[in-house]
């Protein structure tokens, strides 16, 4: 008979071995689940928020002359303010929303400020 190449241990240090084996995989198989989950969530963004804000309207197009008020508009609010951020509606984004460092906010078809963009549990998710 040949010689086994795997030297001889005791079932202690086997089952110790199978043990930490079986640790490790369901650690790791935890850290692959929420990143998993995560990855899907962040994929749903723009639907939990819109889901969170249920109240605001919708708006499909908006023309330039309502941009360039909305432009001045927030630059009026905060002067200060080194950044315009606008996000015009899209096809899967039905929502005008606009800003500057100190606030975004959610406008409708006519520029009107609506109320301020707050969807705390939204970015809870996000920055997970």
């Amino acid at each position: 008979m040949a010689k086994s190449l795997w030297p001889k241990s005791s079932s202690e240090r086997v089952d110790s071995a199978l043990s930490a084996h079986s640790v490790m995989g369901l650690v790791i198989s935890a850290l692959l689940f929420v990143i998993c989950v995560s990855g899907t969530i962040a994929v749903f963004e723009d639907e939990l928020e819109w889901w969170e804000q249920a109240g605001t309207p919708t708006v499909h197009e908006v023309s330039p002359s309502v941009m360039q008020a909305t432009a001045e508009e927030v630059l009026k609010r905060d002067p200060e303010t080194t950044h315009l951020y606008m996000y015009p509606p899209r096809e899967n984004w039905p929502r005008f929303v606009a800003g500057g460092d100190n606030g975004i906010f959610v406008l409708n078809e006519s520029g009107e400020f609506v109320r301020q963009l707050e969807a705390p549990w939204n970015d809870f998710l996000i920055e997970l």
